[in-house]
């Protein structure tokens, strides 16, 4: 019987695994013989033994084409993607995007057939997020560029568009090095960023990994970017941004679609949200699909095994690992209680409106695009687009040190205004994330657009 081991729930926000991978276990053809007497039957066909055990147990077949069919539902119902939606795939070489990728694959061949979900893959987009820590890549000795030319062969072998985007895309830096004064500055900041809080460096990269997406399909034109996130990465994400602060924003991240870039740029959907990150693994090694290097960061490992990675997303991954362990259905409790989350207006909000500071940012030194898409962004913050909470709800939530107040003056003028809670958090770290923060918001990924609409 092939059981997937619990520490599913460690990896990164496309790929259900961690960088060691679930391991199968397979027995040899003379031990499955002799033990396919005491297997229970499969309980949907009744017929041939249970091979895979995860909610019910099943066989081989059943398993596949239960998981297949719920795919299907999801993408049609949860995320919206009817007749004749292009969608971008976004891919990371984990085994949550692959898997993704391979049942996009085989759902756009049963549309051809005449099902119902009939849409088309635009392309496949991979961000290169190696590209902004140069002085990493060069300590261990790899190279920026593997993981990309190994998925690139990958996705290209299946006929589809396969496009690489370094991180940083969406804000005019260039992977290539030179040519701007805006180019070196992010890698050397995300590299200095890296080394002194690996959390920060990891939220920062995920906000400029989302930004960069959005970037891309908004140039292209397409409505809905698909992404690879199981059940257990949705509910330590939502771990996660509790812990920093960012309580308003879970209604963005808990559900299958996220608009928090709409109408103008793309939407984010999730159609793997309602499978385990165990149903996800299984179903990668039924299918015999390959797994990719895509550890993106190449942050210290601990000084022993027993260890969890450091960072705050990677803790709150071993806390609830810890907690899938002794109660299974804590994954689902925290992404169901996070679903019926919404946002309350408090009795000190009454007078609150959500473009309050969007008069007195113009003109500021937010840069000509910045500044240009502020009335897009009512409401939300500038960096990560979540929903921006009022000053007086963040002077009740939070108050800041001498440290942080010297670090959050570093932003450009009135930005501050517009950042969210959880940003806020994160940029007071240190000087390199306040400085990240002042020059990535100015450019925003909807500006092709702006610009477009602005044209027609």
């Amino acid at each position: 019987m092939v059981n997937m081991c619990d520490s599913a729930a460690k990896g990164d926000d496309d790929g259900p695994c961690g960088s060691n991978g679930c391991q199968a276990i397979s027995r040899s053809d003379n031990q499955r013989d002799h033990s396919s007497s005491a297997s229970p039957l499969c309980y949907r066909c009744k017929e041939r033994r249970a091979v895979v055990r995860t909610r019910d147990k099943a066989c081989s077949d059943c398993f596949s084409h239960e998981l297949e069919r719920s795919f299907r539902s999801a993408l049609r119902i949860d995320c919206g993607v009817s007749k004749g939606t292009e969608v971008i795939v976004g891919l990371s070489g984990g085994m949550g995007s692959t898997t993704l990728l391979h049942l996009m694959l085989k759902a756009s061949t049963a549309s051809a057939a005449g099902r119902r979900t009939s849409f088309s893959i635009h392309s496949v987009v991979y961000v290169n997020q190696r590209v902004l820590l140069p002085s990493r890549c060069a300590a261990l000795g790899v190279s920026a560029r593997e993981a990309e030319s190994e998925l690139r062969a990958f996705v290209e072998g299946k006929g589809l568009t396969f496009a690489a985007v370094d991180a940083g895309s969406s804000v005019g830096f260039d992977g290539g090095g030179g040519g701007g004064e805006q180019q070196p500055s992010l890698a050397e900041l995300m590299d200095d960023l890296s080394q002194q809080d690996v959390s920060a460096a990891e939220e920062m990269m995920e906000i400029i990994r989302h930004r960069d997406m959005c970037w891309y399909g908004s140039r292209c034109g397409v409505s809905k970017v698909v992404l690879g996130t199981c059940a257990d990465q949705m509910a330590k994400r939502t771990l996660t941004l509790t812990c920093r602060g960012g309580g308003a924003s879970l209604p963005l991240v808990a559900g299958a679609t996220d608009n928090r870039f709409a109408p103008c740029g793309p939407s984010f959907v999730r159609p793997l949200k309602g499978l385990s990150a165990k149903e996800v693994c299984i179903y990668h090694h039924l299918c015999h699909m390959p797994t990719f290097s895509k550890n993106p960061f190449f942050f210290d490992p601990p000084e022993s095994a027993a260890q969890p990675p450091g960072g705050l997303n990677n803790l709150c991954g071993s806390f609830l690992q810890s907690l899938q362990a002794s109660f299974p259905s804590t994954v689902p409790i925290v992404n169901k209680t996070a679903q019926k989350l919404r946002l309350v207006r408090h009795d000190g909000d009454d007078d609150y409106e959500p473009d309050e500071h969007v008069a007195a940012q113009q003109g500021q030194p937010l840069g000509r695009v910045g500044t240009g898409v502020m009335g897009l962004c009512c409401g939300r913050c500038l960096l990560c687009f979540g929903v921006r909470e009022s000053d007086r709800a963040k002077d009740r939530i939070c108050r800041w040190s001498h440290k942080q107040q010297q670090v959050l003056s570093l932003l450009d003028g009135g930005l501050r205004d517009c950042l969210c809670h959880s940003c806020l958090r994160l940029v007071s770290t240190c000087t390199a994330a306040a400085k990240l923060a002042s020059l990535i918001t100015r450019r925003q990924p909807l500006a092709s657009t702006t610009e477009a609409a602005s044209r027609g």
